[in-house]
């Protein structure tokens, strides 16, 4: 009986966690990937003005520390400032009160089975923070705020050009909403995952750098690996393929990550997923192949898209 109690117990506090746990857009590798085709589209003359920006963040000897001798110090700080958002998510880090979970994303709902739509989440969210972090850059702030600013410029650049960074589905099985695909879980070749985690995480197993078994290997790249599929993405989807850069309205980005979630992620509501891990349903045969292949273009376009804002807002 009392080893039962505990069972439950522990099955109800990772419940909770799952429920409250913010989600990331992609993980390290995407964000740094699409920062970096940024600095090649800008040129290494603009994309020097950019980093002089984010020179006066008020974290930058933090991350100078971590510098390795095989980036030049200019896209170091592209790579590092794309993911910043995340890393002060740690309530150990020194910048943590400049967190904001809720701007990350939108839960823009994708009904099934009738359902009525939960009443939307409170407080600001991807578009707003956009908005918020680009005025911040021709406005009256310090150096630093600035800087802080261009980070969140820097990454919600990568996050809406996730597709799950836009969409909840609400179904039978997920009437208060799966969380972006957080709580929709399914069945890999290799293992459980959760539909989102899946999308962030394309480039992780390839990219990471070799660590101590109580660290997580997303939170390091390895650059040289990562240049590799850097190559690769522009050589695949080059500016010039792309009439969509013709569109900078912000929230047409999202109507675009919502097209793309229902019809690619979710597949038009036929994809299978359970909200029980245990019962996770196994994935199409070729699901995971033609998902990267998308999270691929939308690593370029979001990294054209980013080169643009910067040259915008920063009058380059």
């Amino acid at each position: 009986m009392r080893l039962s109690r505990y069972w439950l117990l522990g099955s109800l506090l990772l419940a909770m966690l799952t429920l409250t746990r913010p989600a990331l857009a992609w993980h390290a590798a995407g964000h740094q990937a699409t920062a970096w085709i940024a600095y090649l589209t800008l040129g290494k003359e603009k994309a020097h003005k950019v980093a002089d920006v984010l020179r006066k963040h008020p974290d930058y000897a933090l991350w100078m520390k971590d510098k390795s001798s095989d980036l030049e110090e200019d896209l170091y700080l592209f790579l590092h400032a794309a993911t910043w958002p995340d890393d002060i998510r740690d309530k150990d880090h020194p910048s943590h009160k400049l967190a904001h979970s809720s701007w990350h994303y939108i839960n823009r709902f994708f009904t099934l089975d009738g359902k009525t739509p939960p009443t939307p989440e409170k407080g600001k969210h991807i578009q707003e923070a956009f908005e918020l972090n680009s005025k911040a850059l021709s406005g009256s702030g310090s150096d630093a705020d600035k800087a802080v600013a261009l980070c969140w410029v820097f990454h919600l650049m990568g996050d809406i050009h996730q597709p799950l960074h836009t969409t909840a589905l609400v179904s039978t099985n997920f009437p208060e909403g799966d969380r972006g695909g957080n709580l929709f879980w399914v069945q890999r070749k290799k293992g459980t995952t959760n539909l989102h985690n899946l999308w962030d995480g394309f480039w992780d197993k390839e990219t990471a750098v070799k660590r101590a078994s109580d660290a997580p290997p997303t939170e390091r790249v390895d650059h040289l690996k990562l240049q590799k599929i850097v190559d690769g993405v522009k050589a695949q989807y080059p500016a010039s393929g792309f009439k969509e850069l013709g569109v900078t309205d912000f929230n047409a980005w999202i109507d675009e990550g919502y097209a793309f979630a229902t019809h690619n992620a979710y597949l038009d509501g036929k994809l299978q997923g359970n909200s029980d891990k245990t019962m996770a349903v196994a994935l199409p045969d070729t699901y995971e192949a033609d998902s990267r292949k998308l999270g691929e273009r939308q690593l370029a376009l979001g990294g054209y898209r980013l080169a643009g804002q910067l040259t915008s807002l920063l009058k380059l």
